[in-house]
Protein backbone atom coordinates (compact mmCIF):
# COMPACT_ATOMS: atom_id res chain seq x y z
CA UNK A 1 0.00 0.00 0.00
CA UNK A 2 1.10 3.04 -1.03
CA UNK A 3 2.41 5.70 1.77
CA UNK A 4 -0.22 8.07 0.23
CA UNK A 5 -2.94 5.76 0.46
CA UNK A 6 -1.94 5.20 4.57
CA UNK A 7 -1.92 8.84 4.62
CA UNK A 8 -5.61 8.98 4.03
CA UNK A 9 -7.10 6.26 5.39
CA UNK A 10 -5.25 7.47 8.91
CA UNK A 11 -6.88 10.62 8.36
CA UNK A 12 -10.32 9.57 7.85
CA UNK A 13 -10.08 6.82 10.70
CA UNK A 14 -9.20 10.05 12.57
CA UNK A 15 -11.39 12.50 11.48
CA UNK A 16 -14.58 9.12 11.97
CA UNK A 17 -12.88 8.40 15.50
CA UNK A 18 -12.32 4.36 14.38
CA UNK A 19 -8.67 5.29 15.66
CA UNK A 20 -6.82 7.84 17.64
CA UNK A 21 -3.31 9.39 17.46
CA UNK A 22 -0.73 8.26 19.91
CA UNK A 23 -0.43 9.91 22.97
CA UNK A 24 -1.47 9.85 27.15
CA UNK A 25 -3.29 11.85 29.36
CA UNK A 26 -1.77 13.28 32.40
CA UNK A 27 -4.64 13.36 35.64
CA UNK A 28 -6.92 16.20 32.93
CA UNK A 29 -5.15 16.74 30.07
CA UNK A 30 -3.56 15.03 26.40
CA UNK A 31 -0.17 15.00 25.36
CA UNK A 32 0.84 13.23 21.94
CA UNK A 33 3.97 10.56 22.37
CA UNK A 34 7.05 11.22 20.59
CA UNK A 35 6.73 9.41 17.32
CA UNK A 36 3.36 11.64 17.66
CA UNK A 37 4.66 14.91 17.75
CA UNK A 38 5.35 16.56 14.35
CA UNK A 39 6.89 20.67 13.89
CA UNK A 40 3.24 21.61 13.43
CA UNK A 41 2.42 20.76 16.78
CA UNK A 42 4.44 23.32 17.92
CA UNK A 43 2.12 26.21 17.03
CA UNK A 44 -0.81 24.37 19.14
CA UNK A 45 -2.13 25.74 22.04
CA UNK A 46 -0.24 24.00 24.78
CA UNK A 47 -3.52 21.40 27.32
CA UNK A 48 -4.46 23.41 29.97
CA UNK A 49 -7.14 23.25 32.36
CA UNK A 50 -9.67 25.26 29.50
CA UNK A 51 -8.34 23.64 26.70
CA UNK A 52 -7.47 20.06 27.89
CA UNK A 53 -7.70 18.61 24.34
CA UNK A 54 -6.18 21.11 22.05
CA UNK A 55 -3.48 18.66 20.56
CA UNK A 56 -5.30 15.57 20.17
CA UNK A 57 -7.96 17.88 17.97
CA UNK A 58 -4.84 19.08 16.11
CA UNK A 59 -3.32 15.58 15.86
CA UNK A 60 -6.58 14.54 14.16
CA UNK A 61 -6.08 16.99 11.23
CA UNK A 62 -4.93 16.67 7.63
CA UNK A 63 -2.00 18.92 8.04
CA UNK A 64 -0.56 16.89 11.27
CA UNK A 65 -1.12 13.30 9.34
CA UNK A 66 0.28 15.13 6.41
CA UNK A 67 3.32 15.95 8.77
CA UNK A 68 3.09 12.44 10.45
CA UNK A 69 3.54 10.59 6.89
CA UNK A 70 5.89 12.80 5.40
CA UNK A 71 3.44 13.63 2.68
CA UNK A 72 3.13 17.29 3.90
CA UNK A 73 4.95 20.33 1.14
CA UNK A 74 4.35 23.99 2.36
Amino acid sequence: MSKLIEAVECFLDRKNRNRHPDGSMDKTKWYPSETEKQECCKSIRQPSRSYPWSLIKHCRTKMHVEHLYGEYSS
